[in-house]
């Protein structure tokens, strides 16, 4: 992770903000980070940004739980343009798993069953 996003996980983590002005405060520079840009700006950005919001402003026990249909909204939206997040889920997969499954090598054959 690039020193960015783990500042502004570190702002979003360290203090639950207690006034609105600090929530907002929050929000604002947790969007002016250069980490979240892409989505930001992508097809899904007024859907992200008002789940995080949402988030950030929730005083609920279950923190977020107010939230549901903006989430709803954004779940809606990634489906709609997987093409938007396909380099965030190959990402992911890399770092999970590898670079690749073994049955999608070349040939369509698992490696293991070969010989």
């Amino acid at each position: 992770m690039d020193a960015a996003m783990n500042e502004a996980m570190a702002a979003t983590t360290i203090t639950d903000p207690q006034t609105p002005e600090e929530r907002e405060k929050m929000i604002e520079e947790a969007l002016s980070c250069p980490c979240v840009a892409d989505v930001k700006e992508g097809p899904c950005g007024e859907a992200f940004v008002g789940s995080f919001a949402c988030f950030i402003r929730s005083e609920e026990t279950d923190k977020g739980s107010d939230c549901i249909e903006h989430f709803k909204m954004l779940q809606e939206c990634m489906m709609k343009n997987p093409d938007a997040f396909q380099e965030f889920f190959t990402e992911r997969a890399e770092k999970e798993g590898g670079e690749s499954k073994p049955e999608e090598k070349e040939g369509g054959a698992k490696a293991e069953e070969s010989g």
